[in-house]
């Protein structure tokens, strides 16, 4: 597991997506888009939908993903 999601190239990777997505303060997903969750509790399946629902994402949150891809999709592109 450690080697799977501890490597520094993930870490780095998300530490850059999550500043720039807080940095917009929304995330979402679109019509076409399809999402993977998991939930201990109602509430937290709630809380996403409640998320989702608030809209497309911004250009910048895009982009910012896109980059979050292209940091990981070499070593991590086989894991999808």
């Amino acid at each position: 597991m450690q080697k799977l999601f501890g490597a520094e190239d993930l870490h780095a990777a998300m530490r850059s997506f999550d500043a720039g997505v807080k940095a917009q303060g929304l995330t979402s997903i679109g019509n076409d888009d399809g999402i993977i969750l998991g939930a201990s509790k109602p509430e937290q399946v709630i809380g996403t939908v409640e998320m989702i629902r608030k809209g497309p994402l911004p250009g910048e949150v895009m982009r910012t993903t896109e980059k979050l891809w292209d940091a990981v999709k070499v070593t991590r592109g086989e894991i999808i």
